[in-house]
């Protein structure tokens, strides 16, 4: 009998057995074979790969990374508090990797321990928003205001945020409204495969496309006018 895992399923076991390794490599290596060049992807483009304290203290993972960095135009590394926080060593690891231009996220932050000193000594770049800090806008719960507590403290200390597992517009436009315009979640798109991700992906590009092609003619449209009523 065969079945399919879901990736909480079978990541604590392959973390378990050390072989979390070699599917982290692979995982790195099949986005470089898939994926479009840096040239079609546009700068906006950014890989995020999910690590871990094993991961993160295996050069043969970092190398990995850094190959990473010299296909795509971004390469985010997302770290849990619980994972990396803790370990003292792993600020000079996080160091050189963000030397190299990688940028360090916490995800699913709010769900661990860590405190300011961790935020001010580690090169952090970026906060995830938990899914469940998100899931409580509109509800009249205990997380809500911690939600609010975690986006002004991330602006205090300029920290970028992104917000996951967004799947209504009520959250979409409270989030936007408090200045958090990066989001993940279904109300945009289930999780993908390599090739419906890749359609998606130039979908969204071609879309852009046609929006600013619009904004351009509508300028060209004003100057025009504008011209015109000057030399009449």
């Amino acid at each position: 009998m065969k079945a399919r895992l879901g990736p909480a399923y079978f990541i604590p076991e392959a973390e378990r057995d050390g072989s979390i390794l070699e599917l982290s490599i692979k995982q790195i290596d099949n986005a470089i074979r898939d994926l479009p060049s840096k040239e079609d992807l546009g700068s906006d483009f950014k890989l995020s790969l999910n690590a871990n304290g094993y991961l993160l203290f295996s050069q043969k993972y970092r190398q990995a990374v850094l190959k990473a960095a010299s296909y795509f135009p971004k390469v985010t590394l997302e770290l849990t508090e619980r994972d990396v926080l803790n370990e003292a060593e792993s600020r000079q690891q996080l160091l050189l990797l963000s030397e190299q231009g990688i940028e360090i996220a916490i995800d699913d932050f709010g769900t661990g321990y860590s405190g300011l000193q961790y935020l001010q000594q580690f090169p952090i770049d970026l906060l995830k928003i938990d899914q469940s800090f998100v899931a409580s806008i509109g509800l009249a719960n205990l997380q809500a205001p911690v939600l609010d507590a975690i986006i002004d403290m991330a602006n205090k200390l300029g920290k970028k945020l992104i917000a996951e597992g967004v799947e209504t517009a009520t959250q979409q436009h409270y989030l936007t409204e408090k200045g958090v315009y990066i989001h993940q979640g279904w109300l945009y798109s289930k999780p993908l495969k390599g090739g419906d991700f890749i359609n998606f992906f130039n979908e969204i590009n071609k879309h852009d496309c046609q929006q600013e092609n619009g904004i351009e003619h509508n300028r060209k449209q004003n100057s025009h006018s504008s011209t015109s009523k000057h030399y009449s």
